[in-house]
Order: structure tokens, then sequence, then C-alpha cells
């Protein structure tokens, strides 16, 4: 029974084989077409979680709050000249490299 099948489904493309070739091409560019028009990829993941989570309502307060996406170092010192002196040296150090 299979081979039957097998082997009319080969003679009719073997006899038909421009009909064949046609229809087959169509079917790609149909489905290339339908893949354009509906197949998309997003790959931003903060769009990907939703905001109703409670630490992602956090997350996005504090974005909100800190724009600046720099990096902040607080200095902590006995003294104020301390504060100061460590601060100094840590910003030549990030603008030495």
């Amino acid at each position: 029974m299979l081979r039957a099948s097998v082997t009319s489904v080969v003679d009719f493309c073997f006899r038909r084989a421009w009909w064949v070739i046609v229809v087959a091409l169509a079917l790609v560019v149909g489905a290339g077409d339908y893949a354009v028009q509906h197949f998309t990829i997003h790959t931003a993941v903060d769009d990907r979680i939703s905001p109703d989570i409670p630490w992602a309502q956090r997350a996005l307060h504090c974005a909100s709050e800190f724009p600046e996406r720099g990096i902040l170092v607080v200095v902590d010192a006995p003294t104020p000249e301390n504060a100061e002196q460590a601060a100094s040296q840590s910003s030549a150090d990030v603008q030495h490299g």
C-alpha cells in the first residue's frame, strides 16, 4: 500500500514536473509573505517583563528617580576633609583609567 502511494506520487511529479515546480514556488512565495507579515522577534527584555510585578514597579520607579546610568559612590569618612580627599582621589583614578 505504501509502496503504491509513493510510486504514484513520484510518477505524478515526474509527469507534471513544471507544474510541481510552479506550485512549489508559489507555496514558497506565499509562506515567505506570510512569515514577513506575521512573524516578529522582539528582543527588548524590559518590554517582556510585566510592569504589574512589584519588583518591576520598584525598578521603574528607581529608574525614573535616577535617570542617569552612571556609577554612584558613597564616601564615608571620620572627617569631612578625609571624605573630600577620598572623593578627589577616586575621581582622579576614574579619570586616569
